[in-house]
């Protein structure tokens, strides 16, 4: 299968006569789940550009541990070519100087245009005046749920709205196995994130001064884990949930729409899974949408022109193609999902992949907390609810938790 186009060929050719040898290019990402599907675009990759090769780290476990290693070897050295951070950490980065602005790339290369990048997702990547990333992987929390146990349950088709899904797990749980669990340590605190989002809540103002998470919208979401929890829910590591859930010993599970490909591998032919939507509330109700965005930060001028090489083509037909197959992230490239060799009929049969293509429609991108402990307070929010799974604290004391972590974590202004 070969998608590059006359003019990208054009392109690659120029690139490839200004690099007299072959370039190596150092590419850090985060995510074991994610190893084969890197080197399944990285081995294309490499059969269509002879010119430069790529050396893949060994993945880290999650996003922030990345980028604290990254902002060590900008001091150490060793710092990669290129890496794929998510996109409320690459301003952490450019901040700090330590990216390459990609506008010039943009506007200079005449392949850009044929690449069939969807409309309206780049400026994701845009702060202040520059593109200082190329979004890569988008996703949003979903529901994955047990057809087999949602059915016994009494239910034919899966509830469109939480007061509905309680129900579910209630009934699950009373047939002896855990109702529903709730992915409560996703990045950024995703699926605190869509509650409060999904009830027309934001968790702070849009000048980010004032906190707003603990309105009723707050009450709202930790009301809701906690039912889970009477519904069976315990605290389990994220790895923990995902197996148990494929085991078929959860009725249902809030989690990043990523997952899919890997967990519906682990399921295999034990049941039969579904996906749905998470049910926004409010008319003005949304879903987070986060993911992973390129950026080069090389300062050497023909690892730049490789670097942007390799950018263009995980984001180009075929790097989404392989991208979207082997995870449940959204595609963001219109080529690959309008072929039918591509996307095109693999989209049409297996229609759990498009769930969260049509969440897109009512997103909004995931909120990062302003100044320089961003992570921590990720990781402090965490730690609140995690003590409200484990019974420790009712929900008024858990957004007070949060609340107190934030405020002394924010700049203040």
């Amino acid at each position: 299968m070969r998608l590059i186009t006359t003019l990208a060929c054009a392109s690659l050719l120029g690139a490839s006569s200004a690099m007299a040898a072959d370039v190596t290019l150092q590419v850090s990402y985060a995510g074991p789940i994610l190893e084969t599907m890197h080197k399944e675009i990285v081995q294309r990759f490499e059969a269509e550009h002879p010119g430069i090769k790529i050396a893949l780290a060994p993945p880290v476990r999650e996003y922030d541990e990345l980028l604290q290693q990254t902002l060590r070897k900008a001091i150490t050295g060793g710092m990669p070519d290129v890496a794929f951070f998510p996109l409320n950490r690459v301003s952490v980065l450019a901040d700090r100087g330590l990216l390459q602005p990609m506008d010039a790339n943009l506007a200079s290369d005449p392949a850009w245009k044929d690449l069939g990048y969807s409309e309206g997702i780049l400026p994701l990547g845009k702060f202040g005046n520059h593109q200082w990333s190329i979004p890569f992987q988008l996703s949003t929390p979903v529901i994955f749920y047990n057809k087999q146990l949602t059915r016994a349950a009494g239910f034919d088709s899966f509830p469109d709205s939480w007061s509905g899904i309680e129900k579910l797990i209630d009934t699950i749980h009373q047939s002896g196995k855990i109702g529903g669990h709730i992915d409560y340590d996703l990045p950024n605190n995703g699926a605190f994130q869509a509650l409060v989002m999904g009830a027309g809540g934001d968790l702070m103002d849009p000048a980010k001064k004032e906190i707003t998470f603990d309105g009723p919208e707050g009450v709202a979401a930790i009301d809701l884990l906690r039912r889970f929890v009477d519904a069976g829910m315990v605290d389990m590591s994220r790895d923990q949930a995902r197996q148990a859930f494929a085991a078929g010993t959860i009725g249902l599970q809030v989690s990043s729409s990523s997952i899919l490909g890997k967990l519906a591998q682990q399921i295999g032919d034990k049941f039969e899974l579904g996906v749905a939507p998470l049910p926004v509330s409010a008319k003005n109700g949304r879903v987070p949408l986060g993911g992973s965005s390129a950026v080069i930060l090389t300062k050497d001028t023909v690892k730049e022109k490789a670097a942007w090489e390799y950018i263009k083509f995980v984001i180009g037909p075929e790097g989404q193609t392989i991208s979207t197959k082997a995870t449940g992230y959204i595609p963001l490239n219109d080529t690959a999902v309008k072929r039918a060799d591509l996307l095109g009929d693999f989209l049409k049969t297996n229609p759990n992949y498009s769930v969260a293509i049509a969440a897109k429609a009512h997103s909004a991108p995931v909120f990062e907390f302003p100044g320089e402990n961003s992570v921590r307070i990720s990781d402090e929010i965490r730690n609140c609810l995690q003590a409200a799974i484990n019974g420790k604290t009712s929900s008024t004391d858990t957004l007070a938790c949060m609340r107190s972590a934030v405020q002394r974590l924010v700049p203040q202004q």
